[in-house]
């Protein structure tokens, strides 16, 4: 009778074990804060190149993106995810192209959802001013982009913000890249849109009369806009 219930209570606690070990990695693969990059993807030999890493947040809806040209290797991708779903974009466009060279109007193509989208990417020489253009099909984009250095990792956050308005709230997205100490960005709701930019301080973006809070995972606040109507945002960072 002592074995058998010694041997029940050995296979209880050993189902228990393993329990709790699934539990742990399934809080571990559903946690995205545990994906996050702490370090940055780009390489120092392209600091001053066009080659490299680029990274960019969508509004119109919610997206990021992250092109890699060349940065360690002769792979060029485009990470791009939009509404919570991924897709690889590929492109054409550097048949003559050499690293340290400008990149003018470099389209990338993939299929989402049935749909056909379009990133066109631009850069100086030495990988400043870079510029991209995103094209869905029954979307209005607008896009950030930044190119990432080895010293200084970007980025991406997605957020929403409601504005109190006399005829009721009405809420948009609220999209940026943060990096060193600099945010970069875009809004958008249905009445209105526009650029996000600024210096953080001490994990604040000051905003009229309002902190953002900022950390490495979450962007929270508000603040009162030109028309003193007062304005909410949340986000946490998505890669």
């Amino acid at each position: 009778m002592k074995t058998i219930l010694k041997k029940n209570l050995v296979a209880m606690l050993a189902t228990a074990f393993l329990l709790v070990i699934s539990m742990v990695t399934s809080c571990k693969t559903n946690d995205p804060a545990l994906n996050l990059a702490t370090k940055p993807e780009a390489v120092a030999a392209n600091n001053a190149s066009s080659a490299g890493v680029y990274k960019g947040v969508i509004v119109g809806s919610s997206g990021y993106f992250n092109l890699s040209i060349k940065n360690g290797s002769d792979a060029i991708t485009c990470k791009f995810v939009f509404d919570g779903n991924e897709v690889a974009l590929t492109s054409k466009s550097f048949g003559s192209w050499a690293a340290g060279q400008p990149i003018n109007n470099a389209v990338f193509t993939g299929t989402l959802n049935g749909q056909t989208i379009n990133l066109t990417f631009s850069c100086d020489a030495n990988g400043a001013n870079p510029a991209v253009t995103v094209t869905i099909p029954g979307h209005t984009v607008y896009a950030s982009v930044v190119k990432e250095k080895s010293d200084t990792l970007v980025k991406c956050y997605e957020g929403t913000y409601t504005i109190a308005k006399a005829k009721g709230t009405i809420s948009g997205t609220w999209n940026f890249v943060y990096y060193g100490q600099l945010v970069y960005g875009y809004r958008a709701d249905a009445e209105s849109n526009g650029a996000i930019y600024g210096d953080v301080v001490d994990g604040v973006l000051q905003i009229g009369d309002g902190p953002l809070h900022i950390d490495e995972t979450s962007v929270s606040g508000s603040f009162k806009n030109s028309g003193g109507e007062l304005v909410t945002v949340t986000g946490k960072r998505t890669y």
